[in-house]
């Protein structure tokens, strides 16, 4: 067991929740049902990939404006960035963190993103 999927054993029994990466390097985490978190690591960094929308053809330009804006403040706050995936066609909140040292830090970046993480859906939700 590598020193990632460690610390990730260490968070899932701190969260109470069975976590492993996957053959991709990737670990599914789903909160309240609603909250769908996809946490990878690469090198020495770990990407939290949040899922926002499923979005179409017909997204009023004032939606994407509204995103292009929430962008803004989150870069500014450093707190991520909103992005768009062709490849499923989802709107998505990322959030870096990099190569974390302990257990305890990888949870309070998870508080922290996830209390993001429902702001910038209730923003984009009204």
């Amino acid at each position: 067991m590598n020193q990632d999927e460690l610390l990730l054993n260490q968070v899932g029994q701190s969260l109470g929740l069975p976590l492993t990466f996957d053959t991709n390097e990737q670990c599914l985490l789903m909160l309240d049902n609603k909250l769908m978190i996809s946490i990878h690591y690469q090198d020495e960094l770990w990407t939290f990939y949040c899922m926002l929308a499923q979005v179409s053809n017909h997204e009023t330009a004032q939606y994407w404006r509204l995103c292009l804006q929430l962008n803004l403040v989150l870069a500014e706050q450093g707190m991520g960035r909103i992005s768009y995936d062709t490849d499923s066609g989802s709107l998505l909140y990322l959030m870096s963190l990099p190569m974390p040292a302990t257990s305890d830090s990888v949870t309070e970046f998870i508080e922290r993103l996830v209390d993001s993480y429902e702001s910038v859906q209730a923003r984009l939700s009204e």
